[in-house]
């Protein structure tokens, strides 16, 4: 899966962006609507920074059609390291 739509639903905490990253491949993701996108005003960097601490993201996902933007960028964090797939296999997260 590439691409996610969770717009509209009830999620209440940006921290459940966390769930997602253990979808391999995932390239876009649609939030808007939800109630996190109004009370945490961080929701963005938050997302971008979940997935570049977890191994296999080398790009940045797509967040309702944008990357990051020029002051989220410099709140990014650096990627975690690539870890082997084969080491992966073995330990999965999810």
């Amino acid at each position: 899966m590439e691409q996610l739509n969770i717009q509209d639903n009830r999620l209440t905490d940006s921290m459940e962006m966390a769930r997602l990253t253990c979808i391999p491949n995932l390239k876009r993701i649609w939030v808007k609507r939800n109630p996190f996108t109004k009370t945490h005003g961080d929701y963005r960097v938050t997302t971008f920074n979940l997935f570049r601490k977890t191994p296999g993201y080398v790009d940045d996902i797509v967040i309702d059609e944008s990357g990051p933007g020029y002051s989220e960028r410099k709140q990014l964090v650096e990627r975690a390291p690539e870890v082997e797939r084969q080491l992966l296999t073995l330990y999965p997260d999810c």
